[in-house]
Protein backbone atom coordinates (compact mmCIF):
# COMPACT_ATOMS: atom_id res chain seq x y z
CA UNK A 1 0.00 0.00 0.00
CA UNK A 2 1.34 3.43 -0.54
CA UNK A 3 2.61 5.96 1.79
CA UNK A 4 -0.46 8.08 0.79
CA UNK A 5 -2.89 5.04 1.34
CA UNK A 6 -1.77 4.93 5.25
CA UNK A 7 -2.08 8.87 6.06
CA UNK A 8 -5.22 9.69 8.30
CA UNK A 9 -7.31 13.06 7.03
CA UNK A 10 -8.93 15.07 9.48
CA UNK A 11 -12.46 14.33 10.28
CA UNK A 12 -14.97 16.20 7.87
CA UNK A 13 -16.79 17.56 10.99
CA UNK A 14 -13.34 19.82 11.66
CA UNK A 15 -12.44 20.14 8.23
CA UNK A 16 -15.41 22.28 7.15
CA UNK A 17 -15.57 24.86 9.44
CA UNK A 18 -11.85 25.39 9.10
CA UNK A 19 -12.36 26.15 5.10
CA UNK A 20 -15.03 28.59 5.98
CA UNK A 21 -13.11 30.17 8.41
CA UNK A 22 -9.93 30.62 5.69
CA UNK A 23 -12.80 31.58 3.43
CA UNK A 24 -13.73 34.60 5.87
CA UNK A 25 -10.30 35.67 6.44
CA UNK A 26 -9.54 35.25 2.74
CA UNK A 27 -12.62 37.69 1.94
CA UNK A 28 -11.59 39.98 5.22
CA UNK A 29 -8.58 40.78 3.64
CA UNK A 30 -9.75 41.46 0.18
CA UNK A 31 -12.13 43.92 1.24
CA UNK A 32 -9.98 45.46 3.25
CA UNK A 33 -7.56 45.87 0.31
CA UNK A 34 -9.85 46.61 -1.89
CA UNK A 35 -11.23 49.49 -0.20
CA UNK A 36 -8.05 51.04 1.25
CA UNK A 37 -6.97 51.04 -3.20
CA UNK A 38 -10.91 52.82 -3.27
CA UNK A 39 -9.78 55.66 -0.68
CA UNK A 40 -6.28 55.73 -2.36
CA UNK A 41 -7.70 56.15 -5.71
CA UNK A 42 -10.97 58.50 -5.07
CA UNK A 43 -10.04 61.59 -7.04
CA UNK A 44 -7.29 60.15 -9.44
CA UNK A 45 -4.50 61.38 -8.35
CA UNK A 46 -2.24 58.76 -7.54
CA UNK A 47 -2.46 57.81 -10.95
CA UNK A 48 -1.19 61.57 -11.85
CA UNK A 49 1.30 61.80 -9.29
CA UNK A 50 3.05 58.37 -10.34
CA UNK A 51 2.43 57.52 -14.28
CA UNK A 52 3.29 60.63 -16.77
CA UNK A 53 0.63 60.81 -18.66
CA UNK A 54 2.36 61.41 -21.97
CA UNK A 55 4.80 58.56 -21.17
CA UNK A 56 1.46 56.70 -21.31
CA UNK A 57 0.32 57.84 -24.63
CA UNK A 58 4.14 57.53 -25.56
CA UNK A 59 4.00 53.85 -24.81
CA UNK A 60 0.15 52.94 -26.85
CA UNK A 61 1.45 54.59 -29.59
CA UNK A 62 4.85 52.64 -29.98
CA UNK A 63 3.56 49.17 -29.72
CA UNK A 64 0.84 50.01 -32.66
CA UNK A 65 1.96 49.45 -35.85
CA UNK A 66 -0.68 49.99 -38.61
CA UNK A 67 1.89 50.97 -41.70
CA UNK A 68 0.72 47.74 -43.53
CA UNK A 69 -3.02 49.01 -43.86
CA UNK A 70 -4.14 50.33 -47.34
CA UNK A 71 -8.15 51.46 -46.65
CA UNK A 72 -9.74 53.49 -43.52
CA UNK A 73 -11.82 56.50 -41.87
CA UNK A 74 -10.62 60.02 -41.32
CA UNK A 75 -11.97 62.22 -38.68
CA UNK A 76 -10.99 65.27 -37.97
CA UNK A 77 -11.23 66.85 -34.25
CA UNK A 78 -10.18 69.34 -31.88
CA UNK A 79 -10.90 68.63 -27.87
CA UNK A 80 -14.60 70.48 -27.84
CA UNK A 81 -15.29 67.54 -29.93
CA UNK A 82 -14.42 64.61 -28.15
CA UNK A 83 -18.05 63.30 -27.66
CA UNK A 84 -18.99 63.46 -30.65
CA UNK A 85 -16.32 61.85 -32.00
CA UNK A 86 -15.60 59.63 -29.88
CA UNK A 87 -19.34 58.41 -30.07
CA UNK A 88 -18.70 58.06 -33.86
CA UNK A 89 -16.04 55.29 -33.06
CA UNK A 90 -18.50 53.62 -31.21
CA UNK A 91 -21.28 53.77 -33.72
CA UNK A 92 -19.62 53.12 -36.28
CA UNK A 93 -18.25 49.83 -34.40
CA UNK A 94 -22.00 49.04 -33.81
CA UNK A 95 -22.83 49.17 -37.30
CA UNK A 96 -19.73 46.41 -38.36
CA UNK A 97 -17.16 49.23 -39.36
CA UNK A 98 -13.71 47.06 -38.19
CA UNK A 99 -11.50 49.51 -40.41
CA UNK A 100 -8.86 51.87 -38.95
CA UNK A 101 -9.70 55.01 -37.48
CA UNK A 102 -7.60 57.88 -38.08
CA UNK A 103 -8.17 60.98 -35.72
CA UNK A 104 -6.62 64.29 -37.08
CA UNK A 105 -5.90 67.14 -35.21
CA UNK A 106 -3.26 70.62 -35.82
CA UNK A 107 -1.03 71.82 -33.67
CA UNK A 108 -2.17 70.30 -30.55
CA UNK A 109 -5.70 70.83 -30.42
CA UNK A 110 -5.99 67.62 -28.40
CA UNK A 111 -5.15 67.52 -24.79
CA UNK A 112 -4.19 64.10 -23.06
CA UNK A 113 -7.36 63.56 -21.19
CA UNK A 114 -9.20 63.77 -25.34
CA UNK A 115 -6.03 60.87 -26.34
CA UNK A 116 -6.58 58.69 -23.42
CA UNK A 117 -10.14 58.58 -23.95
CA UNK A 118 -10.12 57.74 -27.84
CA UNK A 119 -7.44 55.28 -27.08
CA UNK A 120 -9.21 53.86 -24.10
CA UNK A 121 -12.45 53.32 -26.68
CA UNK A 122 -11.24 51.66 -29.46
CA UNK A 123 -8.10 50.06 -29.84
CA UNK A 124 -7.54 49.65 -34.24
CA UNK A 125 -7.63 53.92 -34.09
CA UNK A 126 -4.66 56.15 -34.80
CA UNK A 127 -4.39 60.04 -33.87
CA UNK A 128 -2.17 62.23 -36.09
CA UNK A 129 -1.11 65.94 -35.35
CA UNK A 130 -0.78 66.62 -38.89
CA UNK A 131 0.30 70.26 -38.79
CA UNK A 132 3.13 69.28 -36.70
CA UNK A 133 4.13 67.48 -39.41
CA UNK A 134 3.46 69.51 -42.20
CA UNK A 135 5.48 72.42 -40.20
CA UNK A 136 8.76 69.85 -39.72
CA UNK A 137 8.71 68.61 -43.45
CA UNK A 138 8.72 72.26 -44.43
CA UNK A 139 5.25 72.18 -45.94
CA UNK A 140 3.42 74.98 -43.87
CA UNK A 141 5.26 77.77 -42.52
CA UNK A 142 4.49 78.19 -38.19
CA UNK A 143 2.53 81.53 -39.91
CA UNK A 144 0.27 79.83 -41.08
CA UNK A 145 -0.85 76.82 -38.45
CA UNK A 146 -3.45 78.44 -36.82
CA UNK A 147 -5.13 78.70 -40.47
CA UNK A 148 -6.13 74.97 -40.06
CA UNK A 149 -7.84 74.71 -36.83
CA UNK A 150 -10.87 74.41 -38.39
CA UNK A 151 -12.54 72.41 -41.07
CA UNK A 152 -9.46 73.22 -43.64
CA UNK A 153 -8.30 70.54 -41.93
CA UNK A 154 -9.98 68.04 -43.52
CA UNK A 155 -7.81 68.50 -46.91
CA UNK A 156 -4.70 68.28 -45.70
CA UNK A 157 -5.46 65.30 -43.40
CA UNK A 158 -6.38 63.72 -46.94
CA UNK A 159 -3.26 64.43 -48.74
CA UNK A 160 -0.73 63.27 -45.54
CA UNK A 161 -2.60 60.34 -44.66
CA UNK A 162 -0.61 56.95 -46.01
CA UNK A 163 -4.31 55.18 -46.24
CA UNK A 164 -4.85 55.05 -50.37
CA UNK A 165 -8.81 54.55 -49.98
CA UNK A 166 -10.26 57.05 -47.76
CA UNK A 167 -13.59 57.90 -46.57
CA UNK A 168 -13.69 61.20 -44.97
CA UNK A 169 -15.88 61.44 -41.98
CA UNK A 170 -17.13 64.50 -40.04
CA UNK A 171 -17.51 64.07 -36.00
CA UNK A 172 -21.14 65.52 -36.15
CA UNK A 173 -22.05 62.75 -38.70
CA UNK A 174 -25.02 60.71 -37.66
CA UNK A 175 -24.26 57.60 -39.59
CA UNK A 176 -27.46 54.29 -40.44
CA UNK A 177 -25.29 52.47 -42.07
CA UNK A 178 -21.70 50.98 -42.19
CA UNK A 179 -19.91 53.05 -44.71
CA UNK A 180 -17.68 50.87 -45.60
CA UNK A 181 -20.60 50.26 -48.39
CA UNK A 182 -19.50 52.87 -50.11
CA UNK A 183 -16.61 51.32 -51.54
CA UNK A 184 -18.60 49.10 -53.62
CA UNK A 185 -20.93 51.97 -54.88
CA UNK A 186 -20.51 51.91 -58.65
CA UNK A 187 -19.75 55.29 -58.79
CA UNK A 188 -16.65 54.82 -56.55
CA UNK A 189 -15.86 51.52 -58.31
CA UNK A 190 -15.53 53.41 -61.78
CA UNK A 191 -13.34 56.63 -60.56
CA UNK A 192 -12.63 55.81 -57.00
CA UNK A 193 -14.63 58.80 -55.64
CA UNK A 194 -18.28 59.43 -54.67
CA UNK A 195 -18.67 63.14 -53.74
CA UNK A 196 -22.64 64.41 -52.67
CA UNK A 197 -24.52 67.35 -53.36
CA UNK A 198 -24.58 70.61 -50.96
CA UNK A 199 -28.17 72.45 -50.73
CA UNK A 200 -29.13 74.19 -53.60
CA UNK A 201 -28.90 77.90 -52.23
CA UNK A 202 -29.45 80.69 -54.65
CA UNK A 203 -27.03 83.03 -53.51
CA UNK A 204 -24.71 85.54 -54.82
CA UNK A 205 -21.74 83.84 -52.23
CA UNK A 206 -18.68 81.51 -52.99
CA UNK A 207 -19.25 79.79 -56.32
CA UNK A 208 -21.58 82.32 -57.70
CA UNK A 209 -20.29 85.31 -55.89
CA UNK A 210 -18.84 88.15 -58.59
CA UNK A 211 -15.62 90.07 -58.41
CA UNK A 212 -12.88 91.44 -60.80
CA UNK A 213 -10.74 88.95 -62.16
CA UNK A 214 -8.00 90.19 -64.84
CA UNK A 215 -10.01 93.36 -65.25
CA UNK A 216 -13.44 91.26 -66.06
CA UNK A 217 -15.83 90.92 -63.67
CA UNK A 218 -17.21 87.38 -63.18
CA UNK A 219 -18.35 84.91 -60.94
CA UNK A 220 -15.76 82.78 -58.90
CA UNK A 221 -16.30 79.74 -60.14
CA UNK A 222 -15.03 80.90 -64.00
CA UNK A 223 -13.00 83.12 -62.18
CA UNK A 224 -11.26 80.04 -60.52
CA UNK A 225 -11.41 78.15 -63.90
CA UNK A 226 -9.56 80.95 -65.69
CA UNK A 227 -6.81 81.84 -63.33
CA UNK A 228 -5.90 78.47 -62.00
CA UNK A 229 -1.78 78.17 -62.54
CA UNK A 230 -2.58 74.82 -64.82
CA UNK A 231 1.34 74.77 -66.09
CA UNK A 232 2.44 74.04 -63.03
CA UNK A 233 0.85 70.69 -62.85
CA UNK A 234 1.70 70.25 -67.18
CA UNK A 235 -1.92 70.59 -67.42
CA UNK A 236 -4.35 73.08 -69.79
CA UNK A 237 -7.64 75.23 -69.35
CA UNK A 238 -10.55 72.52 -70.09
CA UNK A 239 -13.43 72.47 -68.25
CA UNK A 240 -15.34 69.63 -68.38
CA UNK A 241 -19.15 69.32 -69.78
CA UNK A 242 -20.10 68.41 -66.27
CA UNK A 243 -18.78 71.38 -64.97
CA UNK A 244 -20.35 73.39 -67.25
CA UNK A 245 -23.65 71.29 -66.81
CA UNK A 246 -23.99 72.73 -62.52
CA UNK A 247 -26.18 74.50 -60.62
CA UNK A 248 -23.08 77.00 -59.50
CA UNK A 249 -21.50 76.97 -62.81
CA UNK A 250 -24.84 78.38 -64.53
CA UNK A 251 -25.30 80.51 -61.81
CA UNK A 252 -28.05 79.12 -59.59
CA UNK A 253 -26.00 78.11 -56.46
CA UNK A 254 -23.41 79.15 -54.68
CA UNK A 255 -22.40 75.55 -53.46
CA UNK A 256 -21.86 71.96 -54.95
CA UNK A 257 -20.34 69.65 -52.55
CA UNK A 258 -21.30 68.34 -49.03
CA UNK A 259 -18.19 67.42 -47.61
CA UNK A 260 -19.29 65.66 -44.24
CA UNK A 261 -18.93 62.20 -46.46
CA UNK A 262 -16.11 62.19 -48.89
CA UNK A 263 -15.04 58.78 -50.54
CA UNK A 264 -11.48 59.13 -52.57
CA UNK A 265 -9.16 56.55 -53.70
CA UNK A 266 -5.87 58.28 -53.70
CA UNK A 267 -3.99 56.20 -55.82
CA UNK A 268 -6.18 56.79 -58.88
CA UNK A 269 -5.74 59.92 -59.02
CA UNK A 270 -2.16 61.53 -57.42
CA UNK A 271 -2.52 64.76 -59.79
CA UNK A 272 -5.44 65.34 -58.06
CA UNK A 273 -4.14 65.06 -54.39
CA UNK A 274 -1.45 67.11 -55.65
CA UNK A 275 -3.69 70.19 -56.70
CA UNK A 276 -6.08 69.41 -53.87
CA UNK A 277 -2.75 70.97 -51.87
CA UNK A 278 -2.52 73.68 -53.91
CA UNK A 279 -5.73 74.80 -53.61
CA UNK A 280 -5.63 74.79 -49.51
CA UNK A 281 -2.69 76.37 -49.33
CA UNK A 282 -1.98 78.95 -52.26
CA UNK A 283 -5.15 79.47 -54.03
CA UNK A 284 -8.12 79.77 -51.08
CA UNK A 285 -5.98 82.37 -49.86
CA UNK A 286 -6.44 84.29 -53.09
CA UNK A 287 -10.16 83.90 -54.25
CA UNK A 288 -13.23 82.97 -51.62
CA UNK A 289 -14.99 80.48 -53.94
CA UNK A 290 -15.32 77.70 -50.85
CA UNK A 291 -17.13 77.66 -47.68
CA UNK A 292 -14.38 75.57 -45.85
CA UNK A 293 -12.99 72.90 -47.42
CA UNK A 294 -16.62 71.24 -49.06
CA UNK A 295 -15.37 72.86 -52.84
CA UNK A 296 -11.74 71.32 -52.95
CA UNK A 297 -12.74 67.99 -53.51
CA UNK A 298 -14.72 67.98 -56.31
CA UNK A 299 -12.47 71.22 -57.92
CA UNK A 300 -9.38 69.37 -57.37
CA UNK A 301 -10.55 66.40 -59.74
CA UNK A 302 -12.19 68.96 -61.85
CA UNK A 303 -8.83 71.33 -62.72
CA UNK A 304 -6.96 67.92 -62.76
CA UNK A 305 -8.79 66.66 -65.60
CA UNK A 306 -9.14 63.60 -63.87
CA UNK A 307 -13.28 62.01 -63.78
CA UNK A 308 -15.42 61.96 -60.46
CA UNK A 309 -18.38 60.96 -59.19
CA UNK A 310 -21.37 62.42 -57.74
CA UNK A 311 -24.54 60.84 -55.66
CA UNK A 312 -27.49 60.02 -58.02
CA UNK A 313 -29.62 62.16 -55.58
CA UNK A 314 -29.71 65.55 -54.35
CA UNK A 315 -29.41 65.98 -50.91
CA UNK A 316 -31.58 65.77 -48.01
CA UNK A 317 -32.59 67.54 -44.35
CA UNK A 318 -33.25 66.55 -40.87
CA UNK A 319 -36.61 68.02 -39.51
CA UNK A 320 -36.34 70.95 -37.09
CA UNK A 321 -38.73 71.33 -33.98
CA UNK A 322 -41.90 72.79 -34.95
CA UNK A 323 -41.02 72.03 -38.97
CA UNK A 324 -43.65 69.30 -39.39
CA UNK A 325 -46.37 71.27 -37.58
CA UNK A 326 -45.53 74.79 -39.60
CA UNK A 327 -44.68 73.48 -42.68
CA UNK A 328 -43.82 70.11 -43.39
CA UNK A 329 -43.76 70.31 -46.91
CA UNK A 330 -40.57 72.43 -46.20
CA UNK A 331 -37.51 70.73 -43.72
CA UNK A 332 -34.79 73.47 -42.23
CA UNK A 333 -32.55 71.21 -40.42
CA UNK A 334 -29.14 69.14 -40.62
CA UNK A 335 -28.23 68.33 -43.79
CA UNK A 336 -28.28 64.25 -44.72
CA UNK A 337 -27.51 62.17 -47.60
CA UNK A 338 -28.86 59.34 -48.92
CA UNK A 339 -27.12 55.72 -49.85
CA UNK A 340 -26.00 56.89 -53.65
CA UNK A 341 -27.31 54.10 -55.25
CA UNK A 342 -29.83 54.97 -58.13
CA UNK A 343 -32.41 51.92 -57.16
CA UNK A 344 -31.64 52.65 -53.20
CA UNK A 345 -35.06 54.33 -52.85
CA UNK A 346 -34.93 56.44 -49.22
CA UNK A 347 -32.00 54.56 -47.98
CA UNK A 348 -30.72 57.35 -45.44
CA UNK A 349 -27.04 57.36 -45.20
CA UNK A 350 -26.27 59.82 -42.63
CA UNK A 351 -27.24 63.31 -41.26
CA UNK A 352 -24.33 65.92 -40.11
CA UNK A 353 -26.05 67.52 -37.20
CA UNK A 354 -23.71 68.18 -34.33
CA UNK A 355 -26.27 70.25 -32.79
CA UNK A 356 -28.78 67.31 -32.75
CA UNK A 357 -26.92 65.31 -29.99
CA UNK A 358 -23.51 67.62 -29.03
CA UNK A 359 -23.52 67.39 -25.40
CA UNK A 360 -21.12 70.66 -25.00
CA UNK A 361 -22.95 74.15 -26.38
CA UNK A 362 -20.88 76.09 -28.53
CA UNK A 363 -17.57 74.36 -28.54
CA UNK A 364 -17.44 74.82 -24.41
CA UNK A 365 -16.24 71.90 -23.01
CA UNK A 366 -17.67 72.94 -19.53
CA UNK A 367 -21.08 73.68 -20.70
CA UNK A 368 -22.93 70.91 -20.02
CA UNK A 369 -23.23 71.27 -16.04
CA UNK A 370 -26.32 68.47 -15.73
CA UNK A 371 -25.73 65.27 -17.39
CA UNK A 372 -29.05 64.03 -17.37
CA UNK A 373 -30.66 67.35 -18.02
CA UNK A 374 -28.68 67.48 -21.43
CA UNK A 375 -29.24 64.70 -22.50
CA UNK A 376 -33.50 64.95 -21.70
CA UNK A 377 -33.45 68.22 -23.43
CA UNK A 378 -31.15 66.44 -26.82
CA UNK A 379 -33.33 63.50 -26.85
CA UNK A 380 -36.93 65.46 -26.90
CA UNK A 381 -35.37 67.58 -30.20
CA UNK A 382 -34.65 64.39 -31.91
CA UNK A 383 -35.90 64.50 -35.57
CA UNK A 384 -38.50 62.19 -37.26
CA UNK A 385 -38.47 63.18 -40.74
CA UNK A 386 -36.77 64.31 -43.26
CA UNK A 387 -37.40 66.21 -46.80
CA UNK A 388 -38.26 63.71 -49.62
CA UNK A 389 -35.87 62.21 -51.77
CA UNK A 390 -35.33 63.70 -54.87
CA UNK A 391 -32.60 64.73 -58.03
CA UNK A 392 -30.84 67.55 -58.09
CA UNK A 393 -32.50 70.69 -59.24
CA UNK A 394 -32.58 74.27 -59.38
CA UNK A 395 -34.09 76.17 -55.85
CA UNK A 396 -37.45 77.02 -56.02
CA UNK A 397 -37.10 80.69 -54.29
CA UNK A 398 -34.45 82.65 -52.80
CA UNK A 399 -33.45 82.16 -49.26
CA UNK A 400 -33.07 85.30 -46.75
CA UNK A 401 -34.82 87.75 -49.13
CA UNK A 402 -37.09 89.83 -46.72
CA UNK A 403 -38.67 91.33 -50.05
CA UNK A 404 -38.68 87.31 -51.23
CA UNK A 405 -43.19 86.82 -51.80
CA UNK A 406 -42.59 83.24 -50.69
CA UNK A 407 -41.31 84.59 -47.72
CA UNK A 408 -38.18 85.06 -45.45
CA UNK A 409 -36.62 81.49 -45.43
CA UNK A 410 -32.78 80.56 -43.91
CA UNK A 411 -30.91 78.83 -46.31
CA UNK A 412 -30.37 75.74 -44.51
CA UNK A 413 -34.28 75.20 -45.50
CA UNK A 414 -35.60 72.65 -48.49
CA UNK A 415 -38.15 75.11 -49.32
CA UNK A 416 -40.93 73.16 -51.10
CA UNK A 417 -39.24 70.07 -51.38
CA UNK A 418 -41.96 67.70 -49.27
CA UNK A 419 -41.03 65.58 -46.56
CA UNK A 420 -40.78 61.83 -45.21
CA UNK A 421 -40.79 59.80 -42.19
CA UNK A 422 -37.20 58.29 -41.05
CA UNK A 423 -37.24 55.00 -40.37
CA UNK A 424 -38.18 53.63 -36.77
CA UNK A 425 -34.14 52.10 -36.39
CA UNK A 426 -32.66 55.08 -37.43
CA UNK A 427 -34.32 57.28 -34.97
CA UNK A 428 -33.16 54.78 -32.39
CA UNK A 429 -29.60 55.26 -33.01
CA UNK A 430 -29.64 58.92 -32.46
CA UNK A 431 -31.33 58.21 -29.15
CA UNK A 432 -28.14 55.97 -28.69
CA UNK A 433 -25.61 57.89 -30.20
CA UNK A 434 -27.31 61.25 -27.38
CA UNK A 435 -26.57 58.62 -24.76
CA UNK A 436 -23.42 57.56 -25.74
CA UNK A 437 -22.15 61.26 -26.79
CA UNK A 438 -23.18 62.64 -22.92
CA UNK A 439 -21.58 60.05 -21.18
CA UNK A 440 -18.31 60.54 -22.54
CA UNK A 441 -18.73 64.16 -21.88
CA UNK A 442 -19.14 63.33 -18.62
CA UNK A 443 -16.17 61.36 -18.86
CA UNK A 444 -14.24 63.94 -20.65
CA UNK A 445 -14.75 66.64 -18.06
CA UNK A 446 -13.26 64.53 -15.14
CA UNK A 447 -10.15 63.52 -16.87
CA UNK A 448 -9.92 67.64 -17.95
CA UNK A 449 -10.41 68.22 -14.35
CA UNK A 450 -8.09 65.90 -13.28
CA UNK A 451 -5.23 66.36 -15.35
CA UNK A 452 -6.12 70.31 -14.54
CA UNK A 453 -5.68 69.56 -10.56
CA UNK A 454 -2.21 67.01 -11.29
CA UNK A 455 -0.95 70.02 -13.32
CA UNK A 456 -1.63 72.61 -10.15
CA UNK A 457 -0.13 70.34 -7.85
CA UNK A 458 2.99 69.30 -10.03
CA UNK A 459 3.49 73.89 -10.14
CA UNK A 460 3.40 73.70 -6.48
CA UNK A 461 5.64 71.39 -5.96
CA UNK A 462 8.31 72.97 -8.14
CA UNK A 463 7.55 76.15 -6.74
CA UNK A 464 8.19 75.05 -3.32
CA UNK A 465 11.41 73.15 -4.40
CA UNK A 466 12.37 77.15 -5.63
CA UNK A 467 11.11 78.42 -2.82
CA UNK A 468 13.52 75.92 -0.36
CA UNK A 469 16.05 76.14 -2.84
CA UNK A 470 16.39 79.65 -2.53
CA UNK A 471 15.89 79.97 1.05
CA UNK A 472 19.38 77.80 1.39
CA UNK A 473 21.39 80.59 -0.92
CA UNK A 474 20.90 77.86 -4.20
CA UNK A 475 19.08 79.52 -7.40
CA UNK A 476 15.47 77.98 -8.32
CA UNK A 477 15.39 76.44 -11.89
CA UNK A 478 14.30 78.53 -14.48
CA UNK A 479 10.92 76.68 -15.11
CA UNK A 480 9.73 77.34 -11.20
CA UNK A 481 10.56 81.08 -12.29
CA UNK A 482 8.53 80.79 -15.41
CA UNK A 483 5.56 79.10 -13.19
CA UNK A 484 5.73 80.95 -10.86
CA UNK A 485 5.82 84.21 -13.02
CA UNK A 486 2.87 83.06 -14.36
CA UNK A 487 0.86 81.76 -12.00
CA UNK A 488 1.73 85.48 -10.12
CA UNK A 489 -0.07 87.19 -13.87
CA UNK A 490 -3.27 84.93 -12.90
CA UNK A 491 -3.85 85.45 -9.45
Amino acid sequence: MSRHGTERSLPRSRAMPLMMMCIVCLFVVYIYVLNSSIAAMKDGSDVYRTISQDQWIYQVERYKDFSSIRRGIIVCVFDAMIPMAASLVLELRALGNTELIQMYHCNGELSAASYRILYMIDAHLEIVDVCKDFVASGRLSTSKVSDFRSFWLKPLALVHTRLVEVILLDADDLLFHDPSQLWQVPGYKKTGTIFFFDREVAKAEYLNSRSIHRFQRMQNLHALIETFDYARFGLVKQPSEYLQSTLAWNGHSAHEQDSSIVVINKAIAPLAIDVLLHLVLVTRYQLEFSYGDKELFWLAFELAHVPYSFSPWANTAAAMPGDMAQHPDTICGGLAQWMPLADAKSVLLHINGGYIFNPYIDHDVHSMQDAAGRTHQLLAAIPSHVSRQRKRSKPLTTPEDKANPDGYWPQECLYKRGSEAMRPQDVASIQRRVHSAVRIASLHQRELALDKKSDTARRQRRLGNADNGAQEGVSPHPSALVSRKRQTSLS
